[in-house]
């Protein structure tokens, strides 16, 4: 559908992740925007999980070397940690800003950590992490401390904003 309807756009048929393989989707029927490689926290009862079998390959792989890329959105329900992981070499070369989702709920179900997701960003990637709304009103950017405060708050920030 999105070739047919994106004609000059390059797809590629396949999950994002920190390595190349077949797994498993779990597509969520009643909250489709909830899918993603592995069962998270729903925030509403009885999810209809179909399971799919999909393909997963990075970023390094699909984007060329010489690219030059200078802005990532990234939302795929918990698996953004792993994306960047897949992404290394491309984000470390290009230091593009990054939009994305992120909480305890669904990155959580990873097994990834506040700290795990913050030093990503800003020791391995060299970024600094914000929400969009500190980032837009130019305030500071988030100290570890304050982003591990923020994780897992039932009000808490979970659309973010890494950038130089």
């Amino acid at each position: 559908m999105l070739r047919r309807r994106f004609p000059g756009v390059e797809t590629f048929q396949c999950a994002v992740s920190d390595r190349t393989e077949t797994t498993t989707f779990e597509f969520v029927k009643n909250a489709p925007a909830y899918s993603g490689l592995r069962r998270r926290i729903y925030d509403f009862p009885n999810p209809q999980i179909e399971r799919l079998t999909v393909a997963t390959d990075t970023l390094d792989n699909r984007i060329p070397r010489d690219a030059q890329i200078a802005f990532v959105k990234i939302d795929v329900e918990g698996g953004e940690y792993h994306a960047m992981l897949g992404g290394m070499a491309t984000l470390q070369r290009c230091r593009p800003t990054i939009v994305f989702e992120a909480g305890a709920n669904s990155t959580g179900s990873y097994g990834v950590t506040a700290v795990d997701l913050f030093r990503l960003v800003t020791e391995r990637l060299g970024l600094r992490l914000s929400t969009m709304d500190r980032w837009l009103r130019g305030c500071e950017s988030y100290t570890e401390r304050e982003f591990r405060g923020n994780w897992g708050q039932p009000r808490g920030e979970f659309y973010f904003i890494a950038h130089r």
